[in-house]
């Protein structure tokens, strides 16, 4: 379960890493977003758009928001890197686990086991998975949109 959480906790880390490393690089660079042309819509909405950018890189295919110029050296390097982060994790995490599952002693069934092999169990985890998925992600992507509304 440590693995499994550490897997879980990686995968979520790793884009709010890259997009506060890709924030402060889009504050502290001289001459901000003058030089970089990286964003399209300033504030918080951008912060949205670069959080998107790495969550699709460490999770899905690459896909980004339109108003992010992201064929640069910066954005290329760090959303290869945040790619390998979010494929080889949990890779690694599985292969523990198995090592780990391997090493284990077999226990008999008894009145106090839980089944794994009923609907039941499979439902139970799909949703505790989309549960925390979006408690993980959801805040950080609606942070953009409500700060923008309430700024307004």
């Amino acid at each position: 379960m440590k693995i499994a959480v550490a897997v879980s906790v990686a995968t979520v880390l790793v884009p709010m890493l890259f997009a506060a490393i890709a924030c402060y690089v889009y504050i502290h660079y001289p001459g901000g977003n003058n030089e970089l042309n990286w964003l399209s819509n300033k504030g918080s909405h951008g912060f949205t758009t670069m959080f998107y950018e790495y969550v699709s890189s460490v999770a899905g295919n690459g896909s980004n928001f339109g108003g992010l110029a992201n064929n640069t050296a910066f954005w290329n390097i760090s959303t290869a890197i945040a790619m390998l982060c979010g494929r080889f994790i949990p890779i690694t995490g599985a292969i523990i686990i198995a090592g780990l599952l391997q090493q284990k002693k077999y226990a008999p069934l008894s009145k106090g086991s839980l089944s794994a092999d009923s609907s039941t169990f499979g439902l139970f985890l799909f949703v505790m998975i989309i549960v925390l998925n979006t408690l993980s992600f959801l805040p950080a992507f609606m942070l953009g949109p409500i700060a923008e509304h309430l700024c307004r």
